[in-house]
């Protein structure tokens, strides 16, 4: 039996078709290759570049997180070094009074604002009484608060007499400050221990302004004392009645007891006419 063979019958351009099939094949699979490797590169590049920016994010967090823990450690040290201050002013106050009462002021805001009044009322004295003061033996004494004492004329005129050199310190509900330093000693009446003045010796200060102005009334016109008005300053000028808290206060302008020097006289209180003080302190400086 004879077997027949089968000739291959693709001819010649089937052939050359299917080898540029094959061909486009190739390059078709080698450009899609060269497109994944060139997004592998761009997502490459933006992650270094992420991490880059991320690096730099978390260098400034820990730069500004250092700062403030510097800040924060300076805040302690400051706070530290201001509580020991407080604390020795502290034990100052219970060594100078007898009765070991401390009191805190809430009309002075710091150190720095008592101090200049200090300066201030003892520069006065001075000059008002042409002796010169020895510094080592100043001393301070803070005999009446508003807050830490019971409102009323007994208590006032019980912690103010047989003192002098007073600094009377007023902050108002509009937060407005000033003060008033009379020199004379405070003798009340025996019967009625009410007092009247009879000084020259007498300044008003404006912590607004942080000036001082000299008194110019009639000294028997300086301060009177009584049973209805606690305080009474030149010609019916400035007033603090008996229990201010309920009555009020007054400034009554112009200021004729003042040389206010052309300065409106709302420097003091903010307004002219009734005012409500709602912290009154009296400073005794001496000299022992």
């Amino acid at each position: 039996m004879k077997i027949s063979q089968k000739k291959n019958n693709i001819s010649e351009d089937s052939r050359t078709a299917l080898k540029q099939f094959r061909e486009k094949q190739i390059l078709s699979n080698i450009k899609y290759h060269k497109i994944f490797i060139i997004l592998l590169v761009i997502i490459n590049i933006g992650l270094i570049g992420f991490i880059i920016f991320y690096k730099k994010k978390i260098n400034e967090l820990k730069t500004i997180s250092n700062q403030y823990s510097s800040k924060i450690h300076t805040k302690d040290s400051t706070s530290s070094l201001t509580r020991s201050d407080i604390d020795k002013k502290f034990l100052n106050l219970i060594a100078q009074r007898q009765n070991c009462i401390c009191r805190i002021s809430y009309i002075f805001d710091n150190g720095e604002e008592f101090s200049k009044i200090k300066d201030l009322v003892y520069s006065f004295s001075e000059k008002y009484h042409g002796i010169q003061t020895n510094p080592e033996t100043r001393r301070t004494f803070f005999i009446y608060s508003s807050v830490f004492d019971i409102e009323g004329f007994d208590t006032f005129i019980d912690r103010i007499s047989y003192y002098d050199n007073l600094f009377i310190a007023f902050r108002t509900e509009d937060d407005k400050r000033f003060g008033i330093f009379y020199e004379e000693i405070i003798f009340p009446d025996e019967k009625t221990k009410e007092f009247k003045g009879n000084t020259t010796g007498i300044f008003i200060y404006s912590f607004e302004n942080q000036k001082s102005y000299k008194f110019i009334g009639k000294k028997e016109k300086s301060l009177q004392i009584t049973k209805n008005e606690i305080l009474n300053f030149g010609d019916n000028e400035i007033i603090v009645k008996n229990e201010f808290y309920s009555n009020g206060c007054e400034i009554n302008a112009p200021l004729k007891s003042f040389d206010l020097e052309g300065d409106d006289a709302t420097i003091f209180t903010g307004k002219i006419g009734k005012f409500n003080a709602v912290d009154i302190e009296v400073y005794c400086f001496l000299e022992l």
